[in-house]
């Protein structure tokens, strides 16, 4: 059985907050803006994002672990 039963939004980040990593807390907030469509980064400056990624190789779309820059 769960420790908590996921039942609203509300309690997804309540539990969201509870995260830590080196004893640091994330922020969290709830995003529920639609944004508009065909607003894109430009490639040169994406793909200096884009080696931060270590894809799946099954779901490459979907399933992706962002590495955070070191030192």
């Amino acid at each position: 059985m769960a420790p908590f039963e996921i039942d609203s939004v509300d309690t997804i980040l309540q539990w969201a907050c509870t995260m830590a990593f080196q004893y640091i807390h994330p922020v969290v907030e709830l995003l529920d803006e639609t944004y508009e469509n065909g607003i894109r980064i430009a490639k040169k400056a994406f793909k200096k994002i884009e080696e931060c990624f270590e894809r799946d190789e099954s779901l490459p779309k979907y399933c992706i672990r962002i590495q955070p820059q070191s030192g």
